[in-house]
C-alpha cells in the first residue's frame, strides 16, 4: 500500500516517526537526537528512513535540523492523556454495512484501540434521530466522555454534527465537501484514474460503470476521477463511449439495462464497477449471456475481496489487506488522540492493483 497525501510516507517511515516522538515525549533524549547512524542501528532501519521520519518531526517543529549540527529537539510534545486513565474514544458507525472486508476492518480497528488502552463507546446512526439538526445530535455528544469521535463511514450529518461541536474527531472515510475533519480512506480518486489509464492502454474504447448510484464522496471521486480521464483521453480525438447502469431501482431491473446495453452493435468492451456485489451479478450475466471474459468483455471491480479472487474468472480490482490498514488506522488515530500536531494527519492508501482473470487486451 502507497499512501497518496502531500508527500509520500510509507508506514515504516511513520513508525520510527513514532518511535522517535514517543521517546521525545518519554524524556529519554533532552536536547539533541542520537547521531542518525546510532539510530538506525538502534531501530534495526536504513539511514534514509530515519532522516524521511527526522524530516516528519522537523515539519511538526518537534526538532530543528541543520546542517553539520546534532539534530536539536526545540519542542516537546503534550501528553493529552494518561495511559492510566483508560481514555474514551466513541466510534459512530452507520446502521449496517453489508461489505464484509468492511466489518472485519473496524472490528481489527476496535481490537489495536483497546490493546493501546482505549475504552470504546459506541454510537449507532441509526440510534441518533438523522432526521434532526446537527445541533441537537451535539447535544448527545456533549453528554458523552469520549474524548476523540471516530466516523466509520459517517454520514454528513453526523461528520457536521462533531465538527459543530468542536469536539476532536477523526474520519474513517472520506469527508464531505466543507467538512475540514482529518481523515484516513482509500485513495478512490487515484483509483478511478488509474483503473481508467489501465483500460485505455489495453486499447479499450467502449466503457460501461456499474454499481448502486455513489453514496459517499470516496464513491463520488472514484467514479468522478474514472469520466475525466476518460474524457481527457477523448479530447484528444479517440472516439470513446461511456455508459452507466445503475443498481438503484430493482436487480431486475439492473439486468434489463445490461441486455439493452449488450443487444446494441457496438457493445462495452470494458466494465468498471464500484461495487463487490454488483461485480458478481454482471459477471455471472455476463458468463450466462454466452461472452467470454476478457475475451469480449473486461471487467474491473474498484474493491476487492478474497470472494471476489474465489470467483471464476478471478475478479479484477484493489486489494487492501484488512490487518494492515486496521493496525495502520487504530496507529494513526492513536497518534492523533494522545499527541498535539500543528498538522492534521490526513492519509490516503493507495491500494494494490490485482489484474485477476477478467482484465484484458481489448479484442475489436
Amino acid at each position: 500500500m502507497t499512501e497518496t497525501s502531500g508527500l509520500r510516507r510509507p508506514s515504516l517511515v511513520l513508525d520510527v516517526a513514532d518511535a522517535l516522538r514517543r521517546n521525545i515525549i518519554e524524556k529519554r533524549w533532552v536536547n539533541f537526537l542520537p547521531p542518525t547512524r546510532l539510530l538506525a542501528r538502534e531501530l534495526l532501519v536504513s539511514v534514509p528512513t530515519i532522516r524521511a521520519a527526522e524530516r516528519i518531526l522537523f515539519e511538526e517543529k518537534i526538532i530543528s535540523i541543520k546542517q553539520g549540527m546534532r539534530v536539536r529537539i526545540i519542542h516537546r510534545p503534550e501528553e493529552v492523556v494518561h495511559r492510566e486513565s483508560r481514555p474514551v474514544i466513541g466510534i459512530i458507525q452507520p446502521p449496517s454495512n453489508e461489505e464484509t472486508e468492511d466489518i472485519l476492518i473496524i472490528r481489527l480497528v476496535e481490537e489495536h484501540l483497546q490493546q493501546l488502552g482505549y475504552s470504546l463507546e459506541y454510537l449507532i446512526e441509526s440510534k441518533l434521530n438523522l432526521r434532526r439538526n446537527a445541533e441537537s445530535i451535539r447535544e448527545v455528544l456533549e453528554k458523552s466522555s469520549a474524548g476523540l469521535w471516530v466516523l466509520v463511514r459517517a454520514s454528513k450529518l453526523s461528520q457536521l454534527a462533531v465538527q459543530e461541536s468542536g469536539r476532536k474527531g477523526y474520519v474513517v472515510g472520506t469527508p464531505y465537501p466543507d467538512i475540514d475533519l482529518p481523515s484516513l480512506d482509500l485513495a478512490f480518486e487515484a483509483v478511478g484514474r488509474h483503473a481508467a489509464r489501465h483500460l485505455l492502454r489495453l486499447r479499450h474504447r467502449n466503457f460501461l460503470i456499474v454499481g448502486p448510484p455513489p453514496r459517499g464522496p470516496g464513491d463520488l471521486d472514484a467514479v468522478a476521477a474514472f469520466i475525466e480521464e476518460i474524457q481527457s483521453a477523448k479530447l484528444k480525438g479517440q472516439p470513446i463511449r461511456v455508459e452507466h447502469a445503475m443498481t438503484s431501482e430493482s436487480p431486475e431491473k439492473f439486468l434489463r439495462d445490461l441486455s439493452r446495453v449488450f443487444a446494441r452493435d457496438q457493445t462495452p468492451t470494458a466494465i468498471f464497477s464500484i461495487s463487490r456485489k454488483v461485480s458478481l451479478t454482471t459477471l455471472t450475466w455476463l458468463l450466462g449471456s454466452g461472452r467470454r471474459i476478457p475475451g469480449d468483455v473486461t471487467v474491473l471491480n474498484r474493491d476487492f475481496s478474497p470472494l471476489l479472487s474465489a470467483s471464476v474468472p478471478s475478479l479484477g480490482g484493489y486489494d487492501v489487506d484488512p490487518k494492515t490498514l486496521s493496525l495502520r488506522i487504530a496507529r494513526t488515530i492513536d497518534r492523533y488522540f494522545r499527541v498535539r500536531f500543528l498538522k492534521q494527519p490526513t492519509v490516503r492508501v493507495f491500494p494494490d492493483f490485482v489484474p485477476g482473470g477478467t482484465v484484458g487486451e481489448a479484442k475489436h
